[in-house]
Parts: structure tokens; sequence; C-alpha cells
């Protein structure tokens, strides 16, 4: 039997509010011990394992065997495109995914490369609207919601339940036939962010009605915001589907939607109620939570869906899991969404934040074991991991590092001496080449085609921003990019320094082959052999500098020991360290201890060389001749004069 419709309206004031939100005292690991490159390496290692799985022409993962199913599928390509867009590359957009349009899931995905993986945004986008507009013609306008029949599928249902019009409902696709018209949560609540997305992108309000729509529905029928959001609603007789049905996915699926359309709608009036949704998720569903904070397995007060016990299931139950494995990480996924956006109070915010780091750590630490010299994780985390590796458990451990990767705690530990030696660190699996794009991924203005970056906490000891900036993700992508870009400029500098010292120590080896002329100083006939250093200016890239020791003044008798001003000890004449001295001029006095600079073109002291050798030469030639030819009149002749 239906729930009566007036257990759904209840005040949400009536709540306690969100300021009396206190993270538990019992938590395991509320916060990270994992730098963000340490995040970055273990997403990636997580990931990598199952592309390897990847069937490009199917767009499904099937190795190792079974693989995951298509919406799961869709999970993973979306969970590629959300690291991407976090890390500011592309690295995954080389993956050719088919897409399937069986289900909004892959319309998410679809939406989610479009934003990131700019050389096929076109064919994504294209997806997406295909998959809403498959969905949408299932969804029970006011007007087809009154007549009780959809023509499409030859479907008759009830008008309305307890009341209220099943308007908004999107039809589930896998009914039994037309006696079993339903409707469920993992339908509407992905219907919902769909269409809030293709809102952001398109600005057609057509999308925002829809989510609009079927926002009224969830709350009326599946969604009170003080328990968790139920499965199913029959629409031939207004009942509901499995009694105590307190899957996570659903309440998981429901905040996302939620979240996507109140961040890109600027609709602000379902704030209030995804506070309650979200605190009642947390602090109100005990049977959801181990006592330390670690989300349980599977569906809970059901016992169609077994949970693993111990490294070893039988096949039947590692099976069964297959299909439940990813719901823990839905229902954080759709946490996650509220932080992104910035959507929660700020101490509701700051427990969402502690219970993400406390499944991203159970993961890694009771979950991982290693198959094939890989790092895999099991579907539970229960501190027991498989000694195989299933795809869906190592899909669920990928989506949850890859959102860890903007999620942080006012008590983060950020050195990388925590965690180098664990399980998944880039020691052990992590590819060293890292993102190669600069793109953009976050919009800001309602008018973008990408969601406006998460918030942060204002509890956050990494930033000062509010919980309602949207600034969160761009400084996680800047900050990224821009160490990415600082590495790659340190490299080229350090490149170019070699070079340059190769070319100089070029230049003075092929100097140090030609005889050094002198050059003057200040001082007086200089008595010892002095060895002169040549170096680059650093105003000119053509030019050489000669440093050579210098002193401020000739020495006094007292000071040199000596009674002559010519005379000059050893000790005043030894060469200091070098130190380079701006000048302007061909010579210049510089400071006591200093060293004085001497502009030299070497281009023109080569060729002033080479002149003086070839003036040498025929100088030698000229003596020679003078010396073995020599005039043999000494005297000038006598001239005879005219006789008188």
């Amino acid at each position: 039997m239906l729930i009566p419709h007036s257990y759904f309206v209840l005040p949400i004031f009536c709540l306690i509010t969100s300021s009396s939100v206190q993270t538990p005292s019992g938590w395991r690991e509320p916060s990270f011990r994992i730098s963000q490159i340490g995040k970055t390496s273990v997403a990636k290692a997580a990931l990598d394992v199952l592309v390897a799985g990847l069937d490009p022409s199917t767009g499904m993962v099937t190795d190792p065997s079974p693989g995951l199913g298509v919406p799961q599928s869709a999970t993973f390509m979306q969970t590629l495109s959300r690291y991407d867009q976090l890390t500011g590359g592309a690295i995954y957009e080389i993956t050719q995914i088919t897409l399937h349009s069986d289900t909004v899931r892959w319309g998410l995905a679809a939406y989610y490369a479009s934003t990131v993986w700019i050389r096929d945004r076109d064919t994504f986008l294209d997806g997406a609207l295909s998959a809403w507009d498959k969905a949408y013609s299932f969804q029970l306008s006011s007007s087809i919601a009154s007549t009780g029949y959809l023509s499409s599928i030859n479907a008759t249902f009830q008008p309305s339940c307890n009341g209220s019009s099943v308007q908004g409902a999107v039809l589930w696709l896998e009914t039994n036939g037309p006696e079993d018209v339903q409707t469920n949560t993992e339908t509407m609540g992905p219907f919902i962010a769909l269409s809030s997305y293709l809102y952001n992108a398109t600005q057609n309000t057509t999308y925002s009605d829809a989510a609009k729509l079927a926002i009224g529905f969830m709350k009326n029928f599946l969604s009170d915001g003080q328990t968790p959001t139920h499965d199913t609603l029959y629409l031939s007789d207004c009942s509901m589907g499995l009694p105590n049905s307190n899957f996570t996915y659903n309440s998981g699926y429901f905040i996302e939607g939620l979240a996507a359309y109140t961040a890109l709608t600027g609709d602000s009036s379902q704030k209030d109620f995804l506070n309650s949704l979200v605190e009642n998720a947390l602090f109100r569903t005990p049977e959801w939570y181990r006592p330390d904070g670690v989300l349980l397995d599977a569906a809970f007060a059901v016992d169609g869906y077994a949970r693993i016990e111990g490294p070893n299931p039988d096949p039947q139950t590692l099976a069964g899991t297959r299909l439940s494995s990813d719901w823990k990480s839905i229902f954080l996924n759709g946490l996650y969404t509220c932080v992104r956006f910035g959507l929660l109070d700020e101490t509701l915010e700051v427990s969402v934040r502690a219970l993400i780091a406390v499944q991203y750590n159970a993961i890694r630490e009771l979950a991982n074991t290693t198959v094939n010299n890989q790092i895999v994780y099991s579907p539970s985390w229960d501190q027991q991991p498989l000694q195989v590796l299933a795809a869906w458990g190592q899909l669920t451990a990928a989506e949850m590092f890859t959102m860890a990767l903007n999620v942080t705690t006012s008590e983060d530990t950020t050195t990388d001496a925590s965690w180098t030696s664990m399980p998944g660190s880039p020691n052990s699996t992590f590819n060293s080449s890292g993102p190669t794009s600069t793109i953009s991924p976050h919009g800001v203005s309602p008018t973008t085609e990408t969601p406006p970056p998460p918030s942060t906490s204002t509890t956050s000891t990494t930033s000062t921003t509010t919980s309602s900036s949207p600034s969160h993700a761009s400084a996680i992508a800047g900050g990224i990019v821009g160490g990415a870009l600082a590495a790659f400029v340190i490299l080229i500098v350090a490149l170019c320094r070699r070079r340059q010292r190769r070319r100089m120590s070029d230049r003075l080896r092929r100097l140090s082959l030609l005889p050094e002329p002198y050059t003057g100083t200040i001082h007086q006939y200089p008595s010892q052999e002095r060895t002169a250093i040549i170096m680059q200016t650093a105003d000119s890239s053509g030019r050489l500098v000669k440093l050579e020791p210098m002193r401020e003044a000739n020495p006094t008798p007292a000071a040199s020991g000596s009674s002559g001003p010519n005379n000059h000890s050893t000790a005043q004449l030894l060469r200091e360290e070098a130190t380079p001295v701006r000048t302007s001029g061909t010579e210049r006095l510089a400071r006591a201890g200093r060293h004085e600079r001497v502009e030299v073109d070497a281009g023109l002291l080569r060729r002033l060389l080479v002149g003086i050798r070839e003036a040498h030469a025929e100088l030698s030639a000229l003596r020679r001749r003078q010396e073995y030819g020599r005039s043999q009149f000494s005297d000038p002749p006598v001239y005879a004069r005219d006789s008188a």
C-alpha cells in the first residue's frame, strides 16, 4: 500500500537543524593522509586496471570476465572523464568508447565526456541529448498523466495516487507488460541530474522544466527528506515496491539530481530539503554503516543481495555482488555533488567531507590486495580482501579515488611520507606520464557548458574560500597544472643552462688556444701573471666579459711593506672569488674585494688576433728581406756639376 501522501509533506523545519550536527568521534580516519599528487597517482592506477580490460567496440569492460554491466560501464566512462576534468588533462580522451542509449546513466556519462574531451565534444553531447530524448518520451506530462494512458507503450496507469497527480514520473523501461507500469529512483534521479546538466549546456528551459516536474513527483511519492529515498512505485495500482528497500543508491541518485538542479538552475527552493535529506542519510540511517563509519555492503533488510564474507566467497555470492558493488559509490557521489556545488550547511559539509575520507582510507587499507603485480580492490571494505580481481570492486574504488581528488578536510596531512610505501602509491603502480593538456574543464557563469566548480569548506586549512565560492575545483586543477607547468619550466631552464654552459665551455676552449693580448688595468706595471676569466654578460647574448682582480688604489708603502710605488706584495695580487659587476664602460673600478670587468667582443678579438699574426708575419718577412738584400750604395751619389 502506498504510504499516505501527507507523510511526505511534513514541514522540514521541525527537523534538527544542521548546525547541531557533529561528526561522530568514532569514525575511522576522517581525514586524508596523502598529498594531492598521491591522490592523483592512486586514482590513475585504479582506473588503468580497468582500462586494460575495456573493449572499445562495445564500450564495455569485459576483462576479467564477466566484467562490468552496461550501467556500470557507463559509470566507468563518467569516472574517466571526471579524472581528466579534475586533473586538467586529457589522458583518457584517446579511449574510444561506444555509447549506449538504453539508460540515462549513459546519457550522464556522455554529458560528462562532452565537457572534458573537446575533440569529440559534439559527438558526446549528441549522445547525451539522444539519451535524454529517449527517457523524456516516457516522462508523464501533466496532460498525459491526467489521461492515465501512454500510447507509445500502450500503458495504462492511475492518473493520481492518494490525491496527487503522478505527473513528472519517468517510467521504468524494463516492465513486464502494461499491467507492470512502474517508476523508480534509479530512473528518476539520473534523469533529474541529466536534465539539469543539459539545461546548463543549452539554456533550454525544456530541460529545467522536466527536472522540476520530476522533483515534484519524487517529493510527493518517493522521498520525504527525513528517511531513505524509496525505490519503486507501481503506477498501475499505486503500490510501493520492495518493503524496507533502503538501497543506498536511491538516496545517492536523488541527492545528486537535486543538487545538480539547485546549483545549475539557480532555484534555491530545494536547498533546505536537500540539506535535510543529506543529514538524515548521514546520521539517521545507522543500518548503512559500521560503528566506525565505513559503509556496509549491498542492500539492507533485503536478503536477496548477499554480502561478501571472507576473502574466498563462493562463486554465486561473488557474482551476486556484481550488481550491487557500486551502490556505495553512487551514494557517495550524491554527497560529493553537494560538496562540489557548495550547497550544504557548513557543519554538514564538514561531516560529508569526513565521511568521504573514511571510505577512502578504508578502501586503500582494508580492501586492497595484489594480483598479477597490480594493486586491486575488493567490493567489500571489511579487511578481508578478495584474492582475485573483481572488476566491479575495482570500479567502486576507482570512483571513490577519483571524487576524492576534489575533497579535503581541515585535518589533512599533505606530506607524502605516510603513503609512498602503501598500496596504490606511485612507487608501485603509477604511470609517470601525467596530464598533458591544460584545457580548463570548468565554467563559472550559468551559461557555460560545464558545471560550475565546487566550493571549499570554510573549515579547511588549505583554503580560505567560503562554502559558496566556486573556486575549489579550479584551485585543484590549476594547482596540478600549475605544478606540471612549473616542473616543465624548471626542466627547460635546466636544459638551457646546461646548453649555455656547454656553449660557454666550447667558447672558452677555443679562446684558450689563442694568445691572450695584453689588456690594460689600473695596476702600474703588473708584476704577476694573470689568468683571465671569460663569461657571458647578463645583458647581451653576443658579448663576453673578462673578469680581472683589481684594487681600488695603489698600495701604500705601509700596506705593501715596500717604499716603492711599483712594488706589490704577492698577497695583494692574489685572485679573490670572481664577482660580476654590471658596467657600461670598457673599464671601471669595482669596490674593494671585487673584480674589474672588461667587455670584449669575441668576434672582434678573434679578428684582431688574426690581424696581429698576419702583421707579424709580414713584418718578419720584411726584416728578412732587409737583412739579406741590403743596398750596396751606402752614400748618396755624387752628381756632376755644370762648368762655369
